[in-house]
């Protein structure tokens, strides 16, 4: 299965694939943090602390236990700040969706990869739409000082 569509229609999708998925998804949520802590800019600390709850309703389908999923905080020494939480996994036309609010600005983040392929991040402007970049160390950089 390529896409949440064909996923959330299926008659045949099994409770073993979307365990499959939801572990997919924890693990890129923690890839992706990693390398945003290595692309911050100098100043810039991370908080790890946090989690919230995935209970998504695939998940609910087929009686999976609601799971722990990490938030990550960012603060800077200049008292700016940033949270990072995933939205969900099973987002049409996407594999998953993290929001970021830098307050006042809210970006997505978004996997445009298919399924268990290796993430492919890109970052959008929450109100332009049509500002949609590749997730890199500038891209970051330019949402956390805008």
């Amino acid at each position: 299965m390529n896409d949440v569509l064909e996923e959330v229609t299926s008659e045949t999708i099994t409770k073993d694939h979307v365990t499959k998925r939801v572990n997919d998804w924890v693990d890129r949520l923690n890839d992706l943090y990693v390398q945003l802590e290595s692309w911050l800019p100098k100043g810039w600390h991370v908080d790890r602390q946090h989690f919230e709850l995935m209970d998504e309703k695939m998940m609910q389908r087929f009686n999976i236990r609601p799971r722990k999923i990490p938030i990550l905080d960012l603060k800077s020494d200049a008292g700016r700040s940033a949270s990072l939480k995933p939205r969900g996994l099973w987002i049409i036309g996407v594999n998953g969706r993290v929001d970021m609010i830098v307050s006042p600005k809210h970006f997505l983040i978004v996997d445009r990869a298919k399924n268990f392929a290796p993430a492919e991040w890109h970052i959008i402007n929450f109100y332009d739409r049509d500002e949609d970049r590749k997730l890199s160390k500038s891209t970051l950089a330019n949402a956390l000082i805008a």
